[in-house]
């Protein structure tokens, strides 16, 4: 969740400066060095030779104010306030110099901008953020200290980039002592972005135990669910995240919340193919046999997507071989379908009926004649599966 590029490039800018051609561009280059470096005397002594340059712009719209406040030149800050630089004058993405010295980390700078009226909740045009969300994305504690202890709104919303609060993105980009301070500063540690996501939901998805942690431990509900469904112990599945969904099971989370399609921890582990998360899943819990709204167990799942490994730990854990669909279809028509010769071979050992009949009064075998796997064929006509009465017509794919 990093800024643009165009943080970089104005850390940068006296090469992309463009105010027109021959010396004027030469020596407004060098006005703009002598703020990017600190050099007060030289600024100072060209300013008053050339006041016009307080409102030259550089190429992305940048002021010798910008300059300084993204350099962290607080002494040329302060030469060009008190030559009447406009204090929140905003680049061509609307962000104003606190919002540089913000994402800069430029304390010193942030201090002297906001002691002289800078604007702490001015939004950009980009993302519509603050200078609180650049400096908690940048991991800038110092900075995001300042500005809530000033009065910054840390409840704040990005309106361009999911309704982000500045938790969401220390969260996201895994600053947990910015997440500490705006928590003990009066974040709302279950705010939700237009997704529906909270803080909880983004660091697990990215993995971020320790974060997950102190969001815990602040209250975070940990069976929140996103704008699908997901509460984090999906979202940790989803993202092959061991240790965190172990945490989370731990800590509580319940192991058989189902999703908006009925889907719970266990049928996405089973769908991925995540042998040791489901194993992590059943120990904690989880019904082996909970359906989805299309009935759909784990085991269908894991053998359709001929994951062998989970569907041996879901047999050895009692998972029911013959359960269905709500089209009639078992496990064993899945494997068939697909052509999981090895899943399919393993479910009859199990017991699996080999002339299961879905709605259509169609078996296994009618399945695998109709999508060409011949080995698969072999294997159910050597369990006695039973041919179909009617001629059934290939496809070229499931």
């Amino acid at each position: 969740m990093a800024l643009s590029t165009a943080y970089y490039r104005v850390l940068n800018s006296h090469s992309a400066q463009s105010t027109g051609g021959g010396r004027f561009k030469t020596e407004f280059i060098t006005v703009s060095c002598h703020a990017e470096t600190g050099d007060v005397a030289n600024l100072r002594s060209m300013l008053e030779h050339h006041p016009e340059w307080m409102r030259q712009r550089g190429s992305e719209g940048w002021t010798l104010l910008h300059l300084a406040a993204a350099h962290g030149q607080r002494d040329a800050a302060e030469v060009l306030l008190g030559k009447g630089a406009v204090i929140d004058a905003c680049d061509q993405d609307g962000a104003t110099p606190l919002h540089w010295a913000a994402a800069s980390g430029h304390a010193h700078v942030v201090n002297l901008l906001v002691r002289k009226g800078a604007r702490m909740d001015a939004i950009e045009a980009t993302g519509g953020e603050t200078p609180l969300h650049w400096a908690a994305s940048h991991g800038r504690l110092e900075v995001v200290s300042m500005l809530l202890s000033r009065g910054s709104d840390v409840e704040a919303r990005a309106a361009k980039r999911r309704d982000f609060t500045a938790l969401h993105l220390a969260c996201a980009d895994g600053h947990v002592d910015v997440a500490a301070a705006l928590l003990e500063g009066g974040a709302q540690v279950d705010a939700r972005d237009t997704g529906g996501k909270t803080a909880l939901h983004w660091v697990v998805a990215a993995g971020r135990t320790e974060l997950a942690e102190l969001l815990l431990a602040k209250g975070a509900d940990i069976d929140a669910v996103d704008g699908s469904g997901w509460s984090s112990l999906i979202l940790a599945v989803q993202k092959s995240h061991l240790e965190v969904a172990n945490m989370l099971l731990k800590r509580g989370a319940r192991a058989d919340l189902a999703d908006g399609l009925g889907g719970t921890a266990l049928h996405h582990a089973a769908t991925l193919g995540q042998g040791e998360v489901a194993r992590v899943l059943l120990t904690h819990g989880a019904k082996v046999d909970a359906a989805d709204e299309n009935g759909q167990t784990a085991l269908y799942r894991a053998a359709e997507n001929g994951h062998r490994g989970v569907v041996d730990l879901l047999l050895a854990r009692g998972a029911s071989v013959s359960a269905h669909d709500r089209q009639g279809l078992t496990a064993l028509h899945r494997a068939s379908a697909k052509g999981h010769v090895e899943v399919v071979a393993l479910l009859i050992a199990h017991g699996a009926d080999v002339n299961a009949k879905d709605q259509q009064d169609v078996t296994p075998l009618g399945v695998v004649i109709k999508h060409r796997h011949p080995e698969v064929v072999q294997v159910l006509r050597g369990a006695g599966g039973t041919e179909p009465e009617e001629p059934v017509e290939p496809v070229e794919e499931v």
